[in-house]
């Protein structure tokens, strides 16, 4: 789904704000408001981004993602 969103958009600029981090040992928490400005001069998208990652075996890997369009 998220594939075909950014194919759909094509080539931009994303602009991420209002960042927060933290985390412990094992798991750490990005979360940001953003914007994406399309090159083709459409409409900016503003919205909500949460990840969640996750250190298994000593490597870290996403354990949940969430986008919110405002």
């Amino acid at each position: 789904m998220l594939k075909q969103f950014w194919e759909k958009i094509g080539p931009h600029k994303f602009v991420p704000s209002n960042e927060v981090y933290q985390g412990t040992d094992d798991y750490l928490m990005a979360q940001c408001d953003f914007e994406v400005h399309p090159e083709n001069g459409t409409n900016v998208l503003k919205g909500k981004i949460t990840h969640i990652w996750k250190k298994e075996d000593g490597h870290w890997a996403i354990y949940h993602e969430e986008y919110e369009m405002v």
